[in-house]
């Protein structure tokens, strides 16, 4: 059938809107897919600044010292602390220069805290009605603070008083214990510290001061920010010193985050090699050796017992004086005779009114 010019025209216009159409549909959708993706990018975008946000505000509640208690009111209950606002002042100051940076200025007021008023507490969290209710002492306050800070900020800071704190540790004896908790208290985040932590802990589990060794173990493992190659051998120490105070369960806590994170770690353990988790878990199976309790009237130690504040139960009747035995008197052979007079005089009346009594019971074997 022939086709005459209009019919022929008409097709070809149909062929041209479908083959546009054709063409067009593949453009449509590309740009779905490119609006598509800039949701996703905005989702994602929106989803990192939660995370940032999140992420500074569980810095903020590690760091201990909340910036919104700088500006609390104090308490009405009439408790009063020994607080010091120079420091609140140097604090807020001090994490100024932290939010801007200022690694250089901020490290050095942080010290200057530490130096002037390691001694003191400052507010360190606030209620709704922005009154203070929680004090954290300034050295842990300082401490959590350079704990959170980034990397940038910790190789400032150990650039800066590196030196000066292994100076201390490496002048100190091994068991110079105020050296070392100066180490660990002024210079936490430097590896002198960490080095002065690990040796305060040994010492106080040899002493058998087990709760200082734990809590020094514990501080360690949450805040101090190279821990990380020693991790497994703190938690095995921290654990077994909770176990030989006597506190199975926070010993079983800690036995758990070493198998979680460290099941393979290997440490000499009683002179041999062994795998920390499974010696940790054959230690804690062992039970805790005690004093041994005796008599009511019995001492088996310097002060009684354990507890160095025994008090003897045991019962006695006065009867007739059977011989006594005189305790030898401080002679003064150096001293003039005038003030050997007035010595032996406050001595007497010091005798005379029980000051002189300090009898120990001697120790049972």
């Amino acid at each position: 059938m022939p086709l005459d010019r209009r019919t022929l025209g008409a097709s070809l216009a149909a062929l041209l809107l479908t083959a546009g159409a054709s063409h067009a549909q593949p453009a449509q959708r590309q740009q779905d897919q490119i609006i598509e993706q800039m949701r996703q990018r905005r989702a994602m975008v929106a989803v990192d600044a939660a995370r940032a946000a999140a992420q500074q505000a569980a810095q903020a509640q590690q760091a201990g010292v909340d910036p919104k208690s700088f500006e609390g009111k104090d308490s009405t209950e009439g408790v009063y602390v020994r607080d010091s606002a120079l420091a609140q002042e140097k604090f807020a100051l001090a994490q100024k220069m932290e939010r801007l940076k200022e690694w250089n200025k901020s490290a050095d007021l942080y010290q200057e805290i530490l130096e002037k008023y390691a001694d003191r507490v400052v507010a360190s969290r606030v209620d709704k009605d922005q009154r203070i209710y929680q004090y954290i002492s300034v050295t842990k306050g300082v401490q959590d603070a350079l704990s959170a800070w980034p990397e940038e900020g910790r190789n400032v800071y150990r650039a800066r008083y590196e030196a000066a704190a292994a100076a201390i540790l490496d002048a100190a004896r091994r068991d110079d214990v105020s050296a070392l908790n100066q180490v660990f208290s002024k210079y936490f985040i430097t590896d002198a510290a960490r080095q002065a932590g690990i040796r305060l802990i040994e010492l106080s589990t040899e002493r058998g001061e087990f709760l200082a060794a734990a809590e020094k173990g514990d501080r360690m493992l949450d805040r101090h920010p190279t821990v990380a190659a020693e991790r497994p051998g703190l938690l095995f120490r921290t654990a077994l010193a909770y176990h030989l105070a006597g506190d199975a369960e926070r010993a079983r806590q800690r036995l758990d985050k070493l198998k979680q994170e460290s099941p393979q770690a290997v440490g000499v353990v009683r002179g041999k090699e062994a795998v920390l988790a499974q010696a940790l878990e054959a230690e804690l199976k062992a039970p805790v050796d005690t004093a041994l309790a005796g008599a009511g009237d019995s001492y088996p130690m310097l002060g009684g017992d354990a507890s160095r504040g025994r008090i003897s139960t045991a019962r006695v009747s006065p009867g007739a004086p059977l011989f006594s035995v005189p305790l030898a008197r401080t002679q003064y052979p150096a001293l003039q005779a005038a003030q050997r007079t007035q010595i032996e005089q406050l001595a007497a009346t010091a005798e005379r009114d029980g000051q002189t009594l300090g009898i120990i019971p001697a120790v049972d074997m």
